[in-house]
This record gives C-alpha cells, sequence and structure tokens, in this order.
C-alpha cells in the first residue's frame, strides 16, 4: 500500500475495520493524538505477539504525519478491541 491510497483509507471509513460509519457503528473523528499513538503502540505490541493481521494497520498509522492524524476515523468498539490491556496480557501469557 502506498502513502497515498494509505491517506484515502483514513479520513473515508474506520482505519481499523474499514468499514464505513453506520447508524449503529459512528466513527471516531478527531482523535487526541495520543490516541492514534497507543493504537500504533497496540498494533506493534500485537505483530510482537503473533498476530499479523495488525501489520497492514501499523503500516497506515506509522507514516501518517501529525496533520494526517487527525484525520483518521475509527468505530470506538474496533479500537476498544484492538487496544485491550486484559486481551494484550493474555496473549503475553500465552506467547
Amino acid at each position: 500500500m502506498n502513502e497515498t491510497s494509505s491517506m484515502a483509507e483514513v479520513g473515508s471509513s474506520c482505519v481499523i475495520c474499514k468499514e464505513a460509519e453506520t447508524t449503529a457503528k459512528k466513527l471516531v473523528s478527531n482523535p487526541h493524538p495520543d490516541m492514534i499513538a497507543d493504537l500504533l503502540n497496540c498494533c506493534q505490541m500485537r505483530l510482537s505477539l503473533g498476530q499479523p493481521e495488525f501489520k497492514e494497520l501499523a503500516d497506515t498509522l506509522s507514516v501518517l504525519s501529525d496533520e494526517d492524524k487527525i484525520k483518521v476515523r475509527y468505530h470506538s468498539q474496533c479500537r476498544k478491541d484492538l487496544t485491550n490491556k486484559s486481551k494484550i496480557e493474555r496473549l503475553k501469557r500465552d506467547h
């Protein structure tokens, strides 16, 4: 994926699941930069614990400029599932 195509995906749908906003699943927009840093950190941690499905997301988030990071959109539940500390701790134990 090149930087241009990753930016096209960033503002139009959930950066995690790639689905658009629905009435049941609203997109969070204008996230605080710390939220994006935490999201990237969790992706990288999950990658290191044997979950390769997070590589594309980690790659996308890692190349974004600060200006582009505020354009990231995601479903709150998608972010919660990915950053869930209990799940990450369980992965660490089982790894």
